[in-house]
């Protein structure tokens, strides 16, 4: 074979390695989609909760379960697409109205969360587990439907909240802790809420809706109302427990009280261990659901029944009695950024990072000074303790030097930070060869509206900054101010880390997606897939398994639809990488073997030429 041959084969399986490894073995698949009438939203609190993804009957195939604006309930059936096949419309399988069964008024019975859970205990392995779905909506109806979505029992709460009030944060819990004999499972609603900044057509069509003018204007005055009177009071978080099947009021907690209330101590659980099941509610996605059963074995002191419910709040965290909602502790932290122990010393940390219009209202935590467009400061402790870094998360210099000082701040002012936005930055793991808890220890990751990811890790002893990476991505958005005050074309974006199989935490990637486009990270900085979004995002991406596959998909919500993309693998690429890899190194082999050879045979070959 000649050199020049075996030159050009050598070359085109260069270009078939690179681009197998530009590929991955892994990719995000055009699924099914369902339209909606796009609906203009005045307020944030307007949104509709993102959809669910659950296996309500139990027979292996999830369902994707989407709140409508006219009041409604939809149950799609997602389903699986030949790749390159494109989007197909999801069939409806079911849909069911929250208005009230005489008189159908809509008022109020917008949906503001929903959430699904087991309530029934399952002592066999393999048993068929139905999830009973719950709904509450703007006028606080808490409406509980089993697996077939008929209704279970409806509860109403408005009359604890002043009128004018909107929710501000709310959430769900559904488990099948018991609380009194004969209950199956139990059911916690927690919720903020904050009085709604009328514009003046709002103030006029409510003055001419208020039969009592005085009324009114007494509404708007009152921020809070007094807890004697049977009220929430709007500045704390009001939790409500019910018994699962009947929807029995358990117990109400509508203004914090720290202060321990005595009790029967025979009908207290222990508080030790409440670590072990712990149900989180969190105002954007409401904890995993844990089997709680009471086990015995010969190493077990005592029975692991769970006794808190922990609330991540947006102004802190509170552990509440689960049968009694009293609260235990409770901690304050500053709201925005990412809350988490980033080095590993068991201290808690707290990373802020503001676009260019915060920049003038936030203050750097423990500190008066305020916080910059483009850099990102981490401290530890709560109070502050100390400062940890400071770091720039826009365009980075090509040889990666004076990362830190004065010349690095000079740099990153050379951009204009008026238009610049920025998602909340995450945590993701890092395999260093120590041992570390869970969720702590790792490289923070930074997303700007502009595409630049970013990520750093902590340096020695946890302080200062260690820059990793910085990539480029299509992952870009805006939000311009609207001047009618409108935000129904605000755009979400989306900074989180991910298992690529479901249920599985032991390889994380990022995802960072804006407007249009989305990709996926590896932990090291390189670009493993991309997706097309066929119009902007209202919520971060869903990262659920719809298929039933045990792979992680996505689920883009916008203002006129929801998109499925399903993940589909290439086995055969890894190994076809492998293949091309060792041809390589054949030809590579061959190519200088062959080259060497010539060499040799050239020598004699000269001095045999005829002159």
């Amino acid at each position: 074979m000649r050199k020049r041959d075996l030159g050009i084969l050598l070359l085109a399986a260069f270009a078939i390695f690179f681009s197998l490894q530009h590929e991955g073995d892994f990719s995000f698949k055009e699924a099914w989609f369902h339209l909606s009438d796009e609906y203009p939203i005045k307020y944030e609190a307007e949104r509709l909760p993102p959809p669910v993804v659950v296996d309500l009957n139990g027979d292996g195939k999830s369902e994707v379960l989407v709140a409508t604006h006219d009041a409604k309930i939809q149950v799609l059936e997602p389903h699986n697409r030949r790749v390159d096949e494109g989007f197909s419309e999801a069939r409806v399988l079911a849909e069911v109205s929250l208005l009230p069964d005489k008189v159908r008024i809509a008022s109020g019975r917008r949906p503001v969360a929903m959430a699904a859970g087991v309530v029934d205990r399952s002592y066999k392995h393999g048993e068929i587990r139905k999830q009973v779905f719950v709904v509450v909506t703007s006028g606080w109806s808490v409406m509980c439907f089993d697996h077939n979505l008929k209704k279970l029992w409806e509860n109403n709460l408005q009359e604890d909240f002043p009128h004018g009030a909107h929710h501000r944060e709310i959430a769900i819990s559904i488990s099948n802790y018991t609380l009194k004999h004969g209950d199956a499972g139990l059911v916690i609603v927690g919720g903020r809420m904050e009085m709604q900044h009328h514009t003046s057509a709002d103030l006029f069509e409510e003055f001419m809706m208020s039969e009592n003018d005085g009324e009114l204007h007494h509404r708007i005055a009152n921020e809070k109302e007094v807890s004697g009177n049977g009220t929430v009071d709007l500045r704390h978080f009001a939790f409500y427990a019910f018994a699962g099947r009947t929807g029995t009021l358990r117990w109400s907690r509508k203004s914090e009280n720290i202060q321990a209330q005595p009790s029967d101590a025979s009908m207290l659980i222990p508080q030790h261990n409440y670590k072990l099941d712990v149900h989180a509610l969190n105002s954007r996605h409401p904890g995993e659901k844990s089997l709680y059963i009471p086990t015995i074995t010969n190493h077990t002191q005592v029975w692991w029944l769970p006794n808190v419910v922990v609330a991540h709040e947006k102004e802190g965290i509170e552990a509440v009695h689960l049968a009694s909602g009293r609260t235990i502790c409770k901690l304050h932290l500053t709201e925005g950024g990412l809350h988490a122990d980033i080095n590993g010393d068991g201290v808690l940390d707290h990373v802020q990072v503001v676009g260019g219009n915060g920049a003038e209202q936030t203050v750097v935590s423990g500190s008066m000074e305020v916080l910059k467009p483009c850099w990102a400061v981490a401290t530890s402790g709560v109070p502050v303790r100390e400062q940890l870094f400071n770091a720039s998360i826009c365009h980075y210099n090509h040889f990666n030097l004076f990362p830190h000082g004065d010349f690095a701040r000079s740099f990153g002012r050379t951009f204009d930070t008026s238009t610049l936005e920025v998602a909340t930055p995450i945590l993701v793991g890092r395999d260093d060869g120590h041992k570390h808890r869970r969720g702590s220890h790792g490289d923070v990751v930074f997303l700007t509206n502009r595409g630049e990811v970013t990520s750093y890790t902590p340096g020695l002893h946890g302080h200062d900054a260690i820059w990793r990476w910085q990539l480029s991505t299509g992952a870009t958005w805006s939000n311009l101010p609207s001047p009618s005050g409108m935000t129904e074309s605000a755009v979400v974006p989306t900074l989180k880390s991910f298992s690529l199989r479901s249920h599985h935490h032991d390889k994380e990637v990022i995802i960072a997606a804006g407007d249009q486009e989305a990709v996926v990270i590896s932990p090291g900085g390189s670009i493993l897939t991309s997706i097309e979004l066929p119009a902007p995002p209202t919520h971060a991406l869903l990262l659920e398994d719809f298929s039933g596959d045990g792979l992680t998909d996505i689920i883009l919500v916008t203002s006129g639809g929801v998109y499925g993309f399903v993940q589909t693998r290439q086995p055969g690429a890894l190994f076809f990488s492998a293949l091309v890899g060792c041809l390589i190194v054949v030809m590579g082999v061959i190519f200088v073997s062959q080259h060497l050879n010539s060499i040799n045979k050239g020598k004699p070959r000269a001095s045999t030429d005829y002159r």
